[in-house]
């Protein structure tokens, strides 16, 4: 399994974080994205990657909800980064509309800035968009980012996903599709062909139902593929094996021997 969305420099892990990272490789988890959501957190991203090599990789973005800090600045440093480092994504990046203080045209600006930047180094791009499939599509439509997307924690019903299926996306499910009222959350990885979605926690947020209220980890991949494996009438291990084939070929990460490095 693989989880290809998590924030484990996020504080809540401050306490016991070698621990939850030992348990989740020991729990068959081949590697992990450490995404990014703001600039600042890139030194403890890097020393959490060194410290596992071939098993931690990393992207490099902004977080829509920190679009307003984006200047000539940041964007150079961005560039800085990336020609200095293997990050393996740009992201996460994106739209977000739910009760958001950024206004729609800077995180719009931010946005194309990025997935131009990601078709400049041929690199994949993680998207954010919550509450806003409509600006989202649009972009990425007018955009079109050459080496691939993934629309991350998506929440969205069929018909959006059917279209970043469509635009040659791939769609990425967290354990808020175990939850009770996210049916329609489950047509969309019923809809979804099986080689398009991989699997991620979002952790340490959106645990799985069994755990609601708790932090998550990223052993909850587990928990993501049983519910897919459910709508989809398959065995989980097929579910596991396809979308750690996608996982694999989407950000171009081996097979977690630490022959490639992170």
């Amino acid at each position: 399994m693989i989880d290809t969305h998590c924030h484990l420099t996020f504080p809540q892990y401050d306490a016991d974080r070698e621990e939850v990272i030992e348990r989740v490789f020991a729990s068959g988890i081949e590697w992990i994205l450490n995404a990014c959501s703001h600039l600042q957190d890139l030194p403890a991203m890097k020393a959490l990657a060194q410290a596992y090599p071939g098993r931690i990789y990393l992207s490099i973005g902004m977080h829509p909800h920190y679009a307003g800090e984006v200047d000539e600045d940041t964007l150079a440093g961005v560039r800085r980064e990336i020609e200095s480092y293997p990050y393996v994504a740009i992201g996460e990046v994106g739209i977000d509309l739910f009760r958001s203080e950024i206004p729609l045209e800077v995180q719009e600006g931010v946005f194309r800035w990025f997935i131009r930047l990601a078709k400049e180094y041929d690199l994949p791009l993680v998207v954010h968009s919550r509450d806003a499939e409509e600006e989202t599509l649009s972009i990425l439509r007018e955009e079109s980012p050459c080496a691939g997307f993934v629309v991350h924690c998506f929440s969205y019903g069929p018909e959006v996903a059917e279209q970043v299926v469509e635009m040659g996306g791939m769609v990425s499910f967290t354990a808020n599709i175990t939850y009770k009222r996210s049916d329609g959350i489950r047509e969309s990885a019923k809809a979804v062909p099986l080689d398009r979605i991989m699997l991620e926690t979002d952790a340490p947020y959106l645990p799985p139902q069994r755990k609601r209220g708790q932090r998550n980890d990223p052993t909850a991949v587990r928990d993501v593929a049983e519910a897919i494996g459910r709508v989809k009438g398959m065995p989980v291990e097929e579910v596991i094996r396809v979308t750690t084939a996608n996982a694999r070929r989407f950000f171009r990460v081996g097979d977690g021997s630490g022959a490639t490095s992170g």
